[in-house]
């Protein structure tokens, strides 16, 4: 947390920089209905129709080129709902340092986007609403990266409501659904290489190309190879890993 603060702030200066301004950091703002607020990275002086919405991230995916607008959703709502308290917004700056094999800088820019700042306010009301009634949100089930850092106690076994039999059949039906739709995907995927022949692009009709490129993967170890040469090492630095898997087990007696 600390070094990601201290990296947005360099962030806003960039910015700051890039764009000739002055900017002043980590400002509140009130709507004037009294009921949304937005904390900003640091708002523009002297330009009431812009701020800056600093991020640091060490997942690039999402990220499109630099002096674009393509970022995260998650990221586009948040600016979107800033604009929702400050009506004078129409561009939200959004410097970003990314890590991916080394960090890279980026400028990106979120425009106003009326219809979409109204279904935030709308859905932010429904949820005022339910606050002054006294009614509870629907509980909705946590993050699974909170679950899977969950404490489990060994060979702990509890009984499951009725519901959950029909939440299994659920899942099973969608992870199905998704092998199949990842199967056509493939299959489309080796239809289009197959068009480009000994080609490495191709272009559309519509004047568009596309390419099948050579990129960068992950950087990979030779296991085999590092465990004959230097077992001792292999033996300290390479662990076992483990993850949890959901398997339904048929009930003693029962057929499948």
């Amino acid at each position: 947390m600390r070094i990601g603060n201290i990296l947005e702030d360099e962030a806003c200066k960039a910015v700051a920089e890039r764009l000739g301004v002055e900017i002043i950091r980590n400002q509140r703002v009130v709507a004037d209905d009294g009921i949304f607020a937005a904390t900003f990275d640091a708002l523009i002086v002297g330009r009431d129709d812009q701020a800056i919405e600093a991020k640091v991230s060490s997942r690039p995916s999402g990220w499109g080129a630099d002096g674009g607008d393509e970022i995260p959703d998650r990221i586009i709502l948040q600016c979107q709902a800033q604009m929702l308290v400050k009506p004078t917004l129409s561009l939200v700056w959004v410097p970003a340092i990314l890590f991916d094999y080394g960090p890279q800088e980026r400028l990106y820019q979120v425009k106003r986007n009326d219809e979409l700042i109204e279904m935030i306010r709308q859905r932010g009301m429904e949820f005022w609403e339910n606050v002054l009634a006294g009614i509870p949100p629907e509980l909705a089930p946590p993050p699974i990266a909170a679950l899977k850092a969950l404490h489990r106690i060994p060979n702990k076994t509890v009984p499951l409501p009725a519901e959950a039999e029909a939440a299994w059949l659920d899942y099973r039906a969608c992870r199905d659904a998704v092998t199949k739709l990842q199967a056509d995907a493939d299959t489309r995927y080796a239809e289009l290489v197959a068009m480009l022949g000994d080609a490495e692009a191709g272009t559309l009709p519509t004047g568009e190309t596309i390419t099948w490129l050579l990129q960068n993967s992950a950087p990979s170890v030779d296991y085999k190879l590092w465990r004959a040469n230097d077992p001792a090492s292999y033996e300290r630095y390479v662990k076992q890993g483990e993850h949890r898997v959901l398997r339904l087990k048929k009930a003693k007696g029962q057929r499948s």
